[in-house]
């Protein structure tokens, strides 16, 4: 049976550089400023370095497909009907 996954993980590092476009030559870096270790213990986003071309900065490593916004939906909307349904359980059997 195939899983219905929200999240799907990637390694960057194993993708293409956004400025050179050369394949696997990036690696992870140390956040250096105080913005970027917000942003990497706040976010799904971390910093990567090229070998190549020196280019520096943020790459996702959680990303989304229409599948899985399409489960997200199904779950919030499965949860807020099982809320309404309780609220109004608890409405009834409390007055």
């Amino acid at each position: 049976m195939n899983q219905a996954k929200i999240f799907f993980r990637r390694n960057p590092a194993l993708g293409k550089c956004p400025s050179c476009k050369s394949i696997g030559t990036l690696y992870k870096t140390h956040s250096r400023t105080i913005s970027e270790k917000i942003v990497k213990n706040l976010t799904f986003y971390r910093l990567y370095k090229c070998k190549e071309c020196d280019w520096r900065g943020f790459l996702a490593i959680v990303y989304f497909t229409s599948r899985s916004v399409f489960n997200l939906l199904l779950y919030l909307i499965l949860f807020s009907f099982t809320g309404y349904v309780i609220y109004k359980l608890l409405h009834y059997l409390l007055s």
